[in-house]
């Protein structure tokens, strides 16, 4: 906002705002101290390579890198447009609006670095904003603004579409004498009573029932509206998703605006809506190789530092080789 720019909706405009947190100084302190953008190898969603590699070709490491495009099935690091992604980033890096804290951090340490008073983080990226910011930061939150996936020179941008399945709550050892007792405290905990309490907290103080007219944020019938978002804060009122509930997908589609603009609920379905025209309309019949995705990983930072030379033919006809023979295998 202190720049005055827009939100990018290309790669060539994403440069340009990258280049502004880097040299226009946005936090005022008459330093350069600002880092364009941050991120961790240690997962998809905070890896900001994967963002701006989507705006070239479909990049999903949960599916090994394939893709489909006409009911073929294609491994997206040895295409042409995979090449200009990593020609695009080498160039931001090159230029240093990406630098070592695009790679280096843990999710830890992004944190930190986004919820400093300081205000020297310009763009992160996340699967959820409650992973980075704090949301009792709501003067932090207005400093940041949901990007969706940007155009490039040959595509119009891609968003990893991933289906996400129900995982084990709890288990009860076999071996225990009091399972009986402990078979009725988890019914209890996956009653919707308790699951509700464990999702929203404290009916009538947290949350309440959403009145018959009023329209969810996700475009379904409004079930559930936030008075106090306590979602991953300090309370007492539940242990912030640690533990076995079963929440009904009514209530988790249907929560409804309460009108303000950082309650996380909001931001994240306004962050999930702007995605989907970019979801692929056939998902690979292919399972994540760890060890593909590994190989990948590094030899993209690898490009993107100049440690191999993208523009080089020889060595880019060496890499893909290299990742045929790792597919055969």
């Amino acid at each position: 906002l202190e720049l005055g720019l827009s939100v990018p909706e290309t790669t060539g405009e994403l440069e340009k705002v990258l280049m502004a947190f880097r040299e226009k100084d946005p936090n005022g302190n008459g330093e350069k101290d600002e880092i364009p953008v941050v991120g961790s190898m240690e997962s998809y969603e905070k890896n900001p390579l994967y963002y701006m590699l989507n705006s070239y070709v479909y990049t999903d490491p949960y599916h090994s890198f394939y893709y489909k495009q006409d009911k073929e099935q294609l491994f997206a690091p040895v295409t042409d447009a995979f090449r200009e992604g990593l020609t695009y980033i080498n160039q931001l890096y090159d230029r240093n609006a990406i630098d070592e804290y695009a790679f280096s951090c843990t999710g830890e340490q992004i944190a930190e670095l986004v919820n400093s008073p300081d205000d020297l983080v310009g763009a992160f990226t996340t699967a959820n904003v409650s992973d980075v910011i704090y949301p009792d930061n709501p003067e932090i939150l207005a400093r940041f603004i949901h990007v969706p996936p940007a155009a490039s020179p040959v595509s119009g941008g891609h968003a990893l579409y991933r289906e996400c399945r129900s995982s084990v709550g709890a288990v009860i050892n076999y071996n225990t004498g009091r399972y009986d007792a402990a078979k009725k405290l988890m019914d209890v905990m996956m009653s919707e009573e308790a699951s509700l309490i464990a999702r929203y907290g404290e009916e009538g103080a947290d949350w309440e029932y959403a009145k018959d007219w009023e329209v969810g944020i996700y475009g379904a019938k409004a079930t559930i509206t936030t008075l106090n978002y306590i979602w991953n804060t300090r309370q007492n009122k539940h242990l912030a998703g640690i533990g076995p509930m079963k929440v009904p997908e009514k209530y988790l589609s249907g929560v409804t605006w309460n009108g303000v603009n950082s309650d996380m609920e909001y931001m994240e379905a306004r962050a999930a809506m702007s995605y989907e025209n970019f979801f692929p309309k056939e998902i690979p019949d292919v399972s994540g190789n760890r060890e593909i995705v590994s190989l990948v990983e590094k030899q993209m930072v690898s490009f993107v530092k100049g440690v191999f030379d993208v523009h080089d033919k020889k060595t880019w006809e060496d890499f893909c080789g290299d990742f045929a023979e790792s597919v055969d295998d």
